[in-house]
């Protein structure tokens, strides 16, 4: 997947998730950083750990 298209799924899921604004920008500099950046490929494990930082922090 595109980073761009990553960027969309991440910001479909965050909207859907209720996620506030702050920690949707911190999803979407984390997406850039882990794929742009460090060229990490696994998109699902991206979305995971993502989601799964946004649930804990709460």
């Amino acid at each position: 997947m595109t980073l761009e298209k990553l960027y969309e799924l991440y910001l479909k899921l965050a909207d859907k998730f209720g996620l506030p604004k702050e920690k949707t920008l911190s999803g979407l500099e984390y997406i850039k950083k882990r794929k742009g950046e460090e060229g990490y490929s696994n998109d699902l494990e991206i979305l995971e750990e993502i989601i799964g930082k946004s649930y804990v922090g709460q």
